[in-house]
C-alpha cells in the first residue's frame, strides 16, 4: 500500500519561494490517463510546484485546470532519483516578450517516498540559491 500526501505551504494564501533554475530540470508530463507525453523543462521550482516551459516539445495542449501525471528529473540530474507526482495547471503565462508559453503547475498529490526526495532536492536548491548567484545554479 502506498501512502500519498498533499503538499501544502506552511501559511495558507502565501506563495512558496520560487527557485530559478538555469537550464531547468526535465519533466515528462502528460494529461491524466493518456499515453502521449511531453518533455518539458522547468523555469523555476518551489516546494509546492513548478513553472514549466515547452523544452523540446513544440506544442502542448494543456489548459488551466488540466490534471497532469509528472515525472520530474527523469535523469536524476539534481534529485536523488526521479520524482513522480500529480499536478494541476493553475496558470498559463503567455508573455509578449517570450516566444513560448509557461505553465504554472501546483503539485496536488505525491507519494511519501517521492515527497521526501522532492523536499530534500528543493531544500538543496534553496541552499544553493542563497550561496551562489542565479546564473551559477546547476543546469540539468
Amino acid at each position: 500500500m502506498t501512502i500519498s500526501r498533499v503538499i501544502r505551504t506552511t501559511h495558507p494564501g502565501l506563495r512558496a519561494k520560487r527557485i530559478p533554475l538555469h537550464g531547468g530540470l526535465t519533466v515528462e508530463s502528460k494529461t491524466l490517463g493518456t499515453m502521449l507525453s511531453y518533455d518539458m523543462a522547468t523555469a523555476n521550482v518551489s516546494r509546492t510546484g513548478l513553472l514549466l516551459t515547452l523544452g523540446r516539445s513544440k506544442r502542448v495542449p494543456f489548459q488551466i485546470n488540466t490534471l497532469l501525471e509528472l515525472v520530474v528529473d527523469g535523469d536524476s540530474a539534481l534529485f536523488d532519483r526521479p520524482v513522480s507526482c500529480l499536478g494541476k495547471v493553475v496558470r498559463l503565462d503567455k508573455r509578449e516578450d517570450e516566444a513560448e508559453p509557461r505553465y504554472g503547475v501546483h503539485i496536488i498529490q505525491i507519494d511519501g517516498k517521492d515527497l521526501d526526495v522532492w523536499e530534500k532536492g528543493v531544500v538543496q536548491l534553496e541552499t544553493l540559491a542563497l550561496d551562489k548567484p542565479m546564473e551559477q545554479l546547476p543546469a540539468a
